[in-house]
Order: C-alpha cells, then sequence, then structure tokens
C-alpha cells in the first residue's frame, strides 16, 4: 500500500515538474526567438514572433513527448476535420464574452461606440496579422501539454489554477504588472483552460483568444495606434469597474468548471 502512494506521489511530482519545464522551456524559445525579429521593421516583428513561438511552441512539445514516446495527437495537437469549425465557434464565444464585457463596462460609463474618422488601412491590417499566431502560441505553450498532463494527473480545478498563475507569471516576464495580469490574463485563463478541456483540444480556446484580441485591436485598446473605432464614456469610469467585471467573468468560468466536473463524475469519467 504504501508502495502505491509513493508511486502516487512520485508520478505527481514528476507530471508537476515536466508541465512547469515545459512552460519554462516554451518562455526560453520566445525569449531566443525574440532577438532575431525585434530588428525587424514595422509592424512584421510581432507577426515573426508569433510564428517561431508557435513553431517553438510545437517543437517543445514534440521534445517533451518523445521522453514517454508519445504522439502530439496525445495531447490534443493535431489538425482534425472539425479543428476550423471549432475554431470558428471558438471566435463567436470570444465576440459574445467580449461585448458582455464591454456591455458591463458601457452600461455603468454611459458608454457608446465612437468610429475613428480617419483609419490607416494598412497599418490596421499589419496590428491585425500578428493575432492570430501570438494567440496560438500561447495556447500551445499553456493549454496542451502541462493542460493535458496536470489536468490527468491532478484534476481539473489544480490543473486551472496552476496554468492560470503560470499565465499570470508570464505575461509578468512581459512587462505586465503584477494586478493587470492577474485580474487579466489569470482570470482569461480559467475560460481558455475550461474551453481546451471540453473541446479536448486548443482549436477553441484558440478561437476565443483571437477574436478577444481582434476586438481589442479593433476597439484601440491594444495601444496599436489604428483603430476601427473607439469607445466614448459620458461618466468617469475608474480601474475598479474593469476589475469588478473580471471578478465576474471569473465567477462565471468557476460555475461553468464545477458543472461540467460534476457532469464528468455523473457520467464516471472522473
Amino acid at each position: 500500500m504504501d508502495t502505491i502512494q509513493n508511486n502516487r506521489k512520485s508520478s505527481k511530482v514528476i507530471t508537476l515538474a515536466l508541465s512547469l519545464g515545459f512552460i519554462i522551456v516554451f518562455i526560453i524559445s520566445l525569449v531566443l526567438a525574440s532577438v532575431p525579429v525585434m530588428m525587424l521593421p514595422g509592424g512584421i516583428p510581432s507577426l515573426y514572433y508569433g510564428i517561431w513561438g508557435t513553431a517553438g511552441g510545437f517543437l517543445t512539445a514534440a521534445l517533451f513527448l518523445r521522453l514517454k514516446k508519445e504522439k502530439l495527437a496525445s495531447i490534443g495537437l493535431v489538425w482534425e476535420r472539425l479543428t476550423i469549425f471549432r475554431f470558428i465557434i471558438g471566435m463567436g464565444i470570444g465576440c459574445i464574452l467580449f461585448f458582455f464585457v464591454i456591455g458591463f463596462v458601457m452600461i455603468l460609463g454611459g458608454g457608446f461606440f465612437k468610429p475613428v474618422q480617419t483609419i490607416n488601412y494598412r497599418e490596421l491590417l499589419l496590428g491585425l496579422l500578428p493575432v492570430l499566431p501570438l494567440a496560438l502560441m500561447e495556447e500551445i505553450g499553456f493549454r496542451s501539454y502541462p493542460l493535458v498532463k496536470l489536468e490527468r494527473e491532478y484534476g481539473i480545478w489544480t490543473a486551472q489554477v496552476i496554468i492560470a498563475v503560470a499565465f499570470a507569471f508570464y505575461h509578468m516576464l512581459n512587462g505586465w504588472g503584477i494586478a493587470v495580469s492577474f485580474y487579466g490574463p489569470f482570470v482569461w485563463s480559467f475560460v481558455f483552460v475550461l474551453a481546451a478541456i471540453r473541446s479536448k483540444g486548443i482549436a477553441v480556446p484558440t478561437g476565443i483568444h483571437f477574436s478577444l484580441n481582434i476586438m481589442q485591436n479593433l476597439a484601440g485598446m491594444k495601444n496599436n495606434g489604428n483603430p476601427l473605432f473607439t469607445i466614448a464614456y459620458k461618466n468617469e469610469v475608474n480601474q475598479y469597474v474593469g476589475i469588478s467585471v473580471h471578478l465576474l467573468v471569473l465567477f462565471l468560468a468557476c460555475i461553468a468548471t464545477q458543472i461540467y466536473v460534476k457532469k464528468r463524475k455523473r457520467m464516471g469519467e472522473i
């Protein structure tokens, strides 16, 4: 009995070490990729950074899977017939979530959409091109190998928390503040993780991630300087409004996660 318990503990420790090791190696690959691409002009660096980051994510996954002679398909990192459909579903969910958050803030602040008079479509396009590869590389880095391994060994809730904390710290390494990293990426990670687990892959969370970032770019919320429209407010909107709506998103994501856990228990899957 003691041997079984010791093996179980050892398995948990190894899984945690490999999952965190995967994220560390992935981040190192991003650092190495950032050196040459940052010398490129205009909006091209972000595009190349996303492409090389995505390639680095796939390479990191392949290297870690080789340790147990597993394939990319074992963690859902493979192209399937429904991949595009799942991605589109994710985009729809992302748009709904974006307007839910923005609508909440707009109601409190008396906000309204304000079209931009002069739009530089070339710069706007350059700002949008990197969005997909950047979203994809982060989903590979956090919601592929690490998530699958942690969820199998520790369960959904523990995997949710570990991945969310790692995602927040990753953004802090990218220069984000502590508060913003935890009421932004930390919260949204719960949405991405649930989407990845339910759909058994990263197509849906990538679609959500992609559409959220696209909409923020179009609304001038990503500081790309070339929005399609902006949001003006009649009343003052302070940071606590944004924090409150993100806490609401976290609350709803946690409820959805618990409902999914109970459903799987009833079906005898966990």
